[in-house]
């Protein structure tokens, strides 16, 4: 059953303990995101483990409500399952720059005109928008690789602007970080 709002807890896989089995891992959606770091060597793991977690957030929603963002340089594809869904508009890659700039410009865009045009004094998220909306607005998944974005012109001051306003606009952050690499 697909819900009309983001879900409260993302589903991030199984602990592994031979003392208490394969209890699930889930994290509050409120937190607005999270960063995945990975070693060197550990990247194709840490894809699939992203690809897996945004997969099952779009199965818990309506196909019309979601909307999925990467922004990953690699020549090759790092996420097969959901570049499948590029044929669906739903997910959407941005493959260099130029157009991750763009991308990141437009979604900044959309936080923006919730704040001052959707939202009123009722609305603190898009959950409530949507939930009094006769046309609710999608929500956003934002993926990013570190390794490529963001670059020098974005300032820490507009990311971290970005970052604190994202959730209640209705956009996820999820980063992939390789932490033998600075940012």
């Amino acid at each position: 059953m697909t819900s009309p709002k983001f879900p409260e807890c993302i589903y991030l896989g199984e602990f592994h303990s031979p003392t208490y089995g394969n209890p699930p891992a889930y994290l509050p959606a409120i937190q607005g995101g999270f960063c995945l770091h990975y070693q060197t060597g550990e990247e194709v793991f840490a894809n699939h483990q992203i690809e897996n977690t945004v997969l099952c957030l779009i199965e818990e929603m309506p196909a019309q409500l979601v909307r999925v963002h990467i922004i990953d340089f690699a020549n090759r594809p790092n996420f097969l399952h959901l570049a499948q869904l590029k044929q669906h508009n739903i997910c959407h890659f941005y493959l260099n720059e130029h157009a991750s700039t763009q991308a990141f410009n437009e979604l900044e865009a959309t936080i923006q005109t919730r704040y001052h045009t959707l939202f009123d004094g009722n609305d603190s998220h898009l959950d409530h928008y949507n939930a009094r909306s006769l046309c609710p607005e999608p929500y956003h998944i934002l993926i990013i690789n570190t390794d490529y974005f963001p670059n020098n012109s974005l300032s820490a001051k507009r990311l971290s602007d970005f970052i604190s306003s994202a959730y209640s606009a209705g956009i996820y952050v999820i980063a992939l970080h390789n932490c033998d690499k600075a940012i």
